[in-house]
Protein backbone atom coordinates (compact mmCIF):
# COMPACT_ATOMS: atom_id res chain seq x y z
CA UNK A 1 0.00 0.00 0.00
CA UNK A 2 2.83 2.38 0.91
CA UNK A 3 4.59 1.53 -2.36
CA UNK A 4 1.41 2.33 -4.31
CA UNK A 5 1.01 5.63 -2.43
CA UNK A 6 4.64 6.59 -3.09
CA UNK A 7 4.22 5.66 -6.74
CA UNK A 8 1.18 7.97 -7.03
CA UNK A 9 3.02 10.83 -5.30
CA UNK A 10 6.03 10.43 -7.60
CA UNK A 11 3.74 10.40 -10.63
CA UNK A 12 2.07 13.62 -9.51
CA UNK A 13 5.43 15.27 -8.88
CA UNK A 14 6.72 14.17 -12.28
CA UNK A 15 3.59 15.53 -13.97
CA UNK A 16 3.94 18.85 -12.13
CA UNK A 17 7.57 19.06 -13.18
CA UNK A 18 6.68 18.37 -16.81
CA UNK A 19 3.91 21.00 -16.71
CA UNK A 20 6.32 23.57 -15.25
CA UNK A 21 8.88 22.75 -17.93
CA UNK A 22 6.14 23.02 -20.58
CA UNK A 23 5.21 26.54 -19.44
CA UNK A 24 8.88 27.52 -19.34
CA UNK A 25 9.35 26.32 -22.92
CA UNK A 26 6.17 28.11 -24.02
CA UNK A 27 7.37 31.36 -22.44
CA UNK A 28 10.72 31.06 -24.24
CA UNK A 29 8.87 30.75 -27.55
CA UNK A 30 6.61 33.66 -26.58
CA UNK A 31 9.67 35.80 -25.84
CA UNK A 32 11.00 35.11 -29.35
CA UNK A 33 7.67 36.10 -30.89
CA UNK A 34 7.48 39.25 -28.76
CA UNK A 35 10.98 40.25 -29.91
CA UNK A 36 10.02 39.85 -33.56
CA UNK A 37 9.77 42.94 -35.76
CA UNK A 38 6.55 41.54 -37.23
CA UNK A 39 3.42 42.97 -35.50
CA UNK A 40 1.41 39.78 -36.01
CA UNK A 41 4.11 37.79 -34.22
CA UNK A 42 3.84 40.18 -31.29
CA UNK A 43 0.07 39.77 -31.27
CA UNK A 44 0.49 35.98 -31.34
CA UNK A 45 2.78 36.30 -28.30
CA UNK A 46 -0.01 38.16 -26.51
CA UNK A 47 -2.59 35.52 -27.47
CA UNK A 48 -0.27 32.82 -26.15
CA UNK A 49 0.18 34.67 -22.86
CA UNK A 50 -3.58 34.96 -22.49
CA UNK A 51 -3.88 31.18 -22.86
CA UNK A 52 -1.40 30.71 -20.02
CA UNK A 53 -3.37 33.17 -17.87
CA UNK A 54 -6.64 31.39 -18.69
CA UNK A 55 -5.03 28.13 -17.59
CA UNK A 56 -3.82 29.73 -14.32
CA UNK A 57 -0.43 28.25 -15.13
CA UNK A 58 1.79 31.34 -14.89
CA UNK A 59 3.52 29.94 -11.78
CA UNK A 60 7.27 30.49 -11.60
CA UNK A 61 7.17 32.22 -14.99
CA UNK A 62 5.29 35.22 -13.56
CA UNK A 63 8.27 37.57 -13.66
CA UNK A 64 9.15 36.59 -17.24
CA UNK A 65 5.56 37.06 -18.39
CA UNK A 66 5.31 40.45 -16.67
CA UNK A 67 8.59 41.50 -18.33
CA UNK A 68 7.34 40.48 -21.78
CA UNK A 69 4.08 42.35 -21.28
CA UNK A 70 5.97 45.36 -19.93
CA UNK A 71 8.11 45.50 -23.07
CA UNK A 72 5.11 45.12 -25.39
CA UNK A 73 3.13 47.75 -23.48
CA UNK A 74 5.82 50.32 -24.36
CA UNK A 75 6.27 49.41 -28.06
CA UNK A 76 7.12 52.57 -29.93
CA UNK A 77 7.10 54.73 -26.79
CA UNK A 78 10.08 53.84 -24.61
CA UNK A 79 10.83 50.53 -26.34
CA UNK A 80 11.88 51.99 -29.69
CA UNK A 81 12.91 50.47 -32.99
CA UNK A 82 14.33 53.22 -35.22
CA UNK A 83 15.38 53.53 -38.84
CA UNK A 84 16.83 56.84 -40.03
CA UNK A 85 15.14 58.56 -37.11
CA UNK A 86 11.73 57.07 -37.87
CA UNK A 87 9.92 54.93 -35.28
CA UNK A 88 9.11 51.56 -36.81
CA UNK A 89 7.18 50.03 -33.95
CA UNK A 90 4.57 52.60 -32.90
CA UNK A 91 1.89 49.97 -32.32
CA UNK A 92 -0.99 51.22 -30.11
CA UNK A 93 -2.96 48.02 -30.75
CA UNK A 94 -0.12 45.93 -29.30
CA UNK A 95 0.33 48.30 -26.35
CA UNK A 96 -3.39 48.25 -25.58
CA UNK A 97 -3.56 44.45 -25.55
CA UNK A 98 -0.42 44.22 -23.40
CA UNK A 99 -1.96 46.65 -20.92
CA UNK A 100 -5.14 44.58 -20.74
CA UNK A 101 -3.15 41.41 -20.05
CA UNK A 102 -1.01 43.11 -17.40
CA UNK A 103 -4.28 43.67 -15.57
CA UNK A 104 -5.39 40.10 -16.21
CA UNK A 105 -2.26 38.74 -14.49
CA UNK A 106 -3.69 40.11 -11.24
CA UNK A 107 -0.14 40.60 -10.06
CA UNK A 108 0.87 43.67 -8.01
CA UNK A 109 4.10 43.50 -10.06
CA UNK A 110 2.08 44.78 -13.02
CA UNK A 111 1.77 48.21 -11.34
CA UNK A 112 5.14 49.62 -12.39
CA UNK A 113 4.74 48.75 -16.09
CA UNK A 114 1.22 50.20 -16.06
CA UNK A 115 2.41 53.38 -14.32
CA UNK A 116 5.11 53.67 -16.98
CA UNK A 117 2.41 53.54 -19.67
CA UNK A 118 0.41 56.25 -17.89
CA UNK A 119 3.55 58.37 -17.70
CA UNK A 120 4.84 58.06 -21.25
CA UNK A 121 2.15 56.93 -23.68
CA UNK A 122 0.58 59.56 -25.92
CA UNK A 123 -2.40 57.54 -27.14
CA UNK A 124 -5.63 58.58 -25.40
CA UNK A 125 -7.19 55.09 -25.48
CA UNK A 126 -4.05 53.38 -24.18
CA UNK A 127 -3.72 55.99 -21.42
CA UNK A 128 -7.35 55.56 -20.35
CA UNK A 129 -7.22 51.77 -20.28
CA UNK A 130 -3.87 51.76 -18.45
CA UNK A 131 -5.23 54.15 -15.79
CA UNK A 132 -8.34 52.04 -15.15
CA UNK A 133 -6.42 48.75 -15.30
CA UNK A 134 -3.85 49.93 -12.77
CA UNK A 135 -6.59 51.15 -10.44
CA UNK A 136 -8.25 47.73 -10.47
CA UNK A 137 -5.12 45.78 -9.49
CA UNK A 138 -5.67 44.01 -6.18
CA UNK A 139 -3.30 44.48 -3.24
CA UNK A 140 -1.21 46.97 -5.15
CA UNK A 141 0.73 50.05 -4.13
CA UNK A 142 -0.98 52.77 -6.15
CA UNK A 143 1.48 55.53 -5.23
CA UNK A 144 3.46 55.22 -8.50
CA UNK A 145 0.37 56.53 -10.30
CA UNK A 146 0.08 59.74 -8.26
CA UNK A 147 2.40 62.08 -10.22
CA UNK A 148 1.11 60.86 -13.58
CA UNK A 149 -2.55 61.23 -12.64
CA UNK A 150 -1.67 64.75 -11.51
CA UNK A 151 0.05 65.38 -14.82
CA UNK A 152 -3.11 64.44 -16.71
CA UNK A 153 -5.51 66.30 -14.42
CA UNK A 154 -3.64 69.55 -13.98
CA UNK A 155 -0.64 69.97 -16.22
CA UNK A 156 -2.77 68.76 -19.14
CA UNK A 157 -0.56 68.78 -22.18
CA UNK A 158 -2.59 69.45 -25.30
CA UNK A 159 -3.12 65.74 -25.90
CA UNK A 160 -4.48 65.35 -22.37
CA UNK A 161 -7.21 67.98 -22.85
CA UNK A 162 -9.74 65.26 -23.51
CA UNK A 163 -12.89 64.83 -21.44
CA UNK A 164 -12.97 61.03 -21.72
CA UNK A 165 -9.37 60.60 -20.57
CA UNK A 166 -9.87 62.93 -17.61
CA UNK A 167 -13.14 61.17 -16.73
CA UNK A 168 -11.36 57.81 -16.82
CA UNK A 169 -8.55 59.07 -14.59
CA UNK A 170 -11.09 60.46 -12.10
CA UNK A 171 -12.95 57.13 -12.24
CA UNK A 172 -9.65 55.33 -11.59
CA UNK A 173 -9.04 57.54 -8.55
CA UNK A 174 -12.52 56.66 -7.27
CA UNK A 175 -11.85 52.94 -7.72
CA UNK A 176 -8.62 53.21 -5.73
CA UNK A 177 -10.33 55.30 -3.03
CA UNK A 178 -12.99 52.58 -2.64
CA UNK A 179 -10.18 50.33 -1.41
CA UNK A 180 -8.00 52.95 0.24
CA UNK A 181 -9.69 56.21 1.25
CA UNK A 182 -6.33 57.71 2.16
CA UNK A 183 -5.51 57.96 -1.55
CA UNK A 184 -7.78 61.02 -1.67
CA UNK A 185 -5.70 62.64 1.09
CA UNK A 186 -2.66 62.84 -1.14
CA UNK A 187 -2.17 66.60 -1.67
CA UNK A 188 -1.14 66.16 -5.30
CA UNK A 189 -4.18 64.02 -6.13
CA UNK A 190 -6.49 66.41 -4.28
CA UNK A 191 -4.99 69.42 -6.05
CA UNK A 192 -5.58 67.78 -9.43
CA UNK A 193 -9.19 66.91 -8.54
CA UNK A 194 -9.97 70.45 -7.34
CA UNK A 195 -8.31 71.91 -10.43
CA UNK A 196 -10.66 69.93 -12.70
CA UNK A 197 -13.70 70.71 -10.51
CA UNK A 198 -13.02 74.44 -10.82
CA UNK A 199 -11.73 74.39 -14.38
CA UNK A 200 -13.07 76.66 -17.10
CA UNK A 201 -10.99 75.09 -19.85
CA UNK A 202 -13.91 73.68 -21.82
CA UNK A 203 -14.26 70.46 -19.83
CA UNK A 204 -17.76 69.01 -19.83
CA UNK A 205 -20.18 69.27 -16.93
CA UNK A 206 -19.95 65.49 -16.46
CA UNK A 207 -16.16 65.72 -16.13
CA UNK A 208 -16.32 68.53 -13.60
CA UNK A 209 -19.09 66.77 -11.63
CA UNK A 210 -16.91 63.67 -11.27
CA UNK A 211 -14.20 65.86 -9.78
CA UNK A 212 -16.68 67.66 -7.53
CA UNK A 213 -18.00 64.33 -6.23
CA UNK A 214 -14.48 63.17 -5.38
CA UNK A 215 -13.54 66.43 -3.65
CA UNK A 216 -16.81 66.34 -1.65
CA UNK A 217 -16.12 62.74 -0.70
CA UNK A 218 -12.70 63.72 0.58
CA UNK A 219 -14.08 66.69 2.54
CA UNK A 220 -16.74 64.54 4.24
CA UNK A 221 -14.26 61.97 5.55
Amino acid sequence: MKILFLSIVLSILSLSSLMAQDVSIRVSVIQSMADSAVPEQKMEALRSIEKILDENSMGSEEDNIINILSSLSSEGITNLSLDMGHILNDLPRIRLEAVRLLGKTGSPKAMNPLAKVVRYDDNITVLSVASLTAARLESADWSPLTPYFYQILKIQKQIYQNNQLIQDVLTAIGIIADRDETFLNDPIILEGIIYVAESELGLSKKTRNLAIDLSTRQAEK
